[in-house]
This record gives structure tokens, C-alpha cells and sequence, in this order.
């Protein structure tokens, strides 16, 4: 089972055995969402550097990498229909853990 924690990014990491998965919360982003950039399948990500751009009518959030790691999927369907990305907490990427999580700084669910 996995535990939820949030980011003061306000975004929602569900973390589970050596994987991590990275969405971002309703209150990230007001109105439409217009632009969606994530990371690549396989692409190797720094704790602290940002990941994520997603930007919307009113607001732009860039969220960091919660942990270093690998990239494992990405949430194709949020290019679909973007406005996902907030209104039902889509997932927007899954990330391999090197090493252990270091949770300080995170909020549980």
C-alpha cells in the first residue's frame, strides 16, 4: 500500500516500496490549463531541480524532482485532455528512487 504526501509545491507524491508517484494537487493551478511539459520515460532526475512545467490561464507552477531518480512512465493522457491534470489529481510521472526517499519537507495524507 502506498503512503500519500504533499509537497509545499502542492504536489501529491505517492510513495511505494522504491517508487514514486508525482501528481500535483487542485490548488496548484487556477483556470484552464494551456501547456504541459514532463520529463522523458528513462530520463534521470535531481532532487531539487525542476521536472515539470505546467502552465494554465492564470498561473505557472514548476514542480522539482521530490527525489533523484529514474523516470518510469509518463501520463500521456494528461495531453489529451489537460485540465485532468488538477480536476482529478492525475498522475503526471513515475519515478525509480535512487536510494532511499528522504520524506523531511513532505506532508502526510
Amino acid at each position: 500500500m502506498s503512503q500519500v504526501f504533499y509537497t509545499p509545491q502542492k504536489a501529491w507524491i505517492a510513495l511505494e516500496a522504491n517508487q514514486l508517484t508525482v501528481g500535483l494537487t487542485r490548488e496548484a493551478l487556477m483556470g484552464d490549463i494551456v501547456y504541459i511539459e514532463l520529463p522523458k520515460p528513462g530520463q534521470h532526475l535531481e532532487k531539487g531541480k525542476p521536472c515539470v512545467t505546467v502552465e494554465s490561464m492564470k498561473a505557472a507552477v514548476e514542480v522539482c524532482a521530490p527525489v533523484s531518480g529514474t523516470v518510469t512512465a509518463i501520463n500521456e493522457t494528461v495531453f489529451d485532455d489537460p485540465d485532468t491534470v488538477t480536476t482529478k489529481q492525475a498522475w503526471l510521472f513515475k519515478l525509480d528512487i535512487d536510494g532511499k526517499a528522504d520524506t523531511s519537507g513532505w506532508v502526510s495524507d
